[in-house]
């Protein structure tokens, strides 16, 4: 079994990225993370069928220093930010600490949602590298509700943990 979780600002879409990876759904209705949620999804990378457990961490920022028991133990990370709200870009670096001071250097994956609402952006994709310090292929534009690029990240950050 390989650990990853979820990390964000609250609304940012995890809930609705894992719903949307682990059964292929989505629900337009928000409803609020509470510690965290934990799904699982088998997938196969080479000849090797692995089990993933998916923790949706609550978002809130009071929740930030109280997750940092739900960080533990994980081998890689998704970091959501959503693209109609700067202010979920610029709390990104406060995420990554959090789940620095909890683990061990695991490969992370970056996801800007809500590309379907590309009109309201308030960002482009590509600050995300910079505000982050990292490369820009580790940030992928996605929408829970399409679809798009969800499989692909999740996918990149199973072959990234199954390298480690």
């Amino acid at each position: 079994m390989k650990k990853l979780c979820l990390l964000g600002d609250p609304m940012v879409g995890k809930t609705s990225l894992v719903r949307r990876y682990v059964h292929n759904s989505y629900d337009p209705k928000y409803l609020s993370t509470v510690g965290a949620l934990v799904n699982t999804r088998a997938v196969t990378v080479g000849n090797c069928l692995i089990t993933l457990s998916i923790w949706d961490i609550a978002g809130q920022p009071t929740s930030r220093s109280l997750s940092a028991n739900h960080y533990r133990g994980s081998q890689g990370a998704i970091m959501v930010c959503d693209i109609t709200r700067r202010s979920t870009l610029e709390n990104l670096p406060l995420w990554a600490q959090a789940l620095g001071q909890s683990t061990r250097d695991v490969p992370v994956v970056v996801m800007v949602n809500k590309m379907d609402l590309w009109e309201d952006r308030q960002f482009d994709p590509r600050d995300v590298a910079r505000v982050l310090g990292i490369e820009t292929g580790q940030v992928l534009g996605s929408s829970a509700k399409t679809g798009e690029n969800v499989e692909k990240a999740f996918g990149e950050l199973v072959g990234l943990m199954v390298k480690d």
